[in-house]
Formats: structure tokens, sequence, C-alpha cells
């Protein structure tokens, strides 16, 4: 049964099928949006199809979370060995997620490897390794020597967008830990952050009520005024929705 007070969440997870086979979720996940005031509920992405669709009835919003690397060919003709850890039935579980959220109105927040595979389910293209593939990016992927939450650019917010509205500042600094990023946007997703190499940090579906994907991590950021308002700003509009009749 819906709360009025603490919407449902749905948070995807990865599956890795090693030895022993595990679910894969960072706890900041869960402790962002519970600091925010929604109610985290877990969607294995390895689950049959009517079965997760039965939790996701459940939700009021989406949250993409990261992880391993989407199949390149879902945005090409051709497989790339430089992507790690591809999960087949997490890209196609996203994808029918994505599809449900946006055709019903609910919310979505989008992260790392969500606003990826975000981009693809839209229509949208990527680069398999952001550093090797896109001329004059930096380096973007600087996890594990330094700390999840270090702070490696800025981002530019575009002026006016939903993201700079919540943010309410056009520069904000962010942590940095992928390798992948968009190469070619969807036509329904409008680009609204980029960081000083013209790396895609940012994007929202303009048609759309609530979406947003952002390439960093603002979940690891738990002290940081931007990430807070954009998790608060996320489960409001939940909020909102989950006390529609």
């Amino acid at each position: 049964m819906k709360s009025s007070t603490s919407p449902q969440i749905g948070i995807t997870i990865g599956h890795n099928a090693g030895s022993p086979p595990v679910y894969e979720l960072g706890a900041a996940y869960l402790q962002a949006v519970t600091k925010a005031g929604g109610t985290p509920l877990l969607l294995p992405t390895s689950l049959p199809h009517d079965s997760l669709l039965s939790l996701f009835q459940q939700c009021s919003g989406l949250l993409l979370s990261g992880g391993r690397d989407v199949d390149p060919l879902r945005y090409q003709t051709r497989p790339d060995p430089r992507a790690k850890g591809i999960d087949h039935d997490r890209d196609e579980a996203e994808i029918l997620l994505i599809e449900i959220a946006l055709a019903n109105g609910i919310p979505i927040l989008a992260i790392c490897r969500g606003i990826q595979i975000l981009n693809v389910a839209m229509g949208g293209s990527l680069y398999p390794d952001v550093m090797q593939d896109h001329p004059g990016a930096q380096k973007h992927d600087f996890y594990p020597n330094l700390p999840r939450d270090a702070y490696r650019h800025t981002i530019t917010l575009a002026s006016g967008s939903l993201l700079q509205t919540i943010m309410n500042t056009d520069m904000i600094q962010v942590n940095s830990l992928h390798h992948q990023s968009i190469k070619s946007p969807a036509s329904g997703l409008q680009v609204v952050g980029m960081a000083e190499d013209d790396t895609i940090e940012a994007v929202v579906a303009p048609h759309k009520d609530w979406v947003i994907g952002v390439q960093w991590h603002p979940e690891c950021l738990p002290q940081d005024t931007h990430a807070q308002k954009l998790f608060a700003a996320f489960i409001e509009t939940a909020r909102k929705r989950n006390k529609q009749p």
C-alpha cells in the first residue's frame, strides 16, 4: 500500500554471476534515498519480468543505479572488448523499467551507468571509453585510487534547466567514477550539464514530468549541498505522485 509521507523508490540492482552469484548495490544509494525521506525498494534486475514489474508497481520513483557497463551492441554494431562486466539481464530489465516509467510519468533519477542506460533506452549512443574515444577528454575514472567522495572536476549547468533550478547555481563540483559517457544524446533528452572537457555529465527529458540523469555519484556525497538538493527534489516529486489517486 502506498504511503503519502514516504514514497517507495525502486532502486535497480546489478547481478554478478560469479561464484557465488551476488547482487551488487552500494549502501550509499539506500542511505541517500532514506535521508531525503523516501523508502528504498530494491529491484533485482535478474528476476523474471513479471516478478520485477510486480515490485515496480509499488514504486513512485525509479532510481537507476551505477554499475557495470552497458552492452555496446545495444548502441553500435560491433562489440567492444573494453566493456566491463556486461549484464544482459540488467540491460534488458532496466530498459523495460525506463519505458514503463516514461509512459506513466514516474520520476526517474539516473546515476552514472543509469544515465548511460537511460540514453541508450531512448535511442542514444555512448563512448565505450570516454578517455580513449572522445577527443580531448580527460581522465574520469579515479576509483579505487581516490575515495568515492573526492571532487575531481566542475560541471557547468544549463541556465533555466530543471537541474540548474534545483541546484540554484550554474556550476558545481562533482566526483568522477566512470569510463563511459554519452556520445550522441537521445532525441528525447536535453544536455544540461557539461564538464570542462566537453564530456556530457547531465541530461533531462524536457517533455516528461521529472527525468534527470547525472554522470557523477551524488549518493557518495552525503554532505554536499547540491547532492542533497537533487535527492530532496526527486523524493518530493515522487511523494507528490504518490498522493495521486
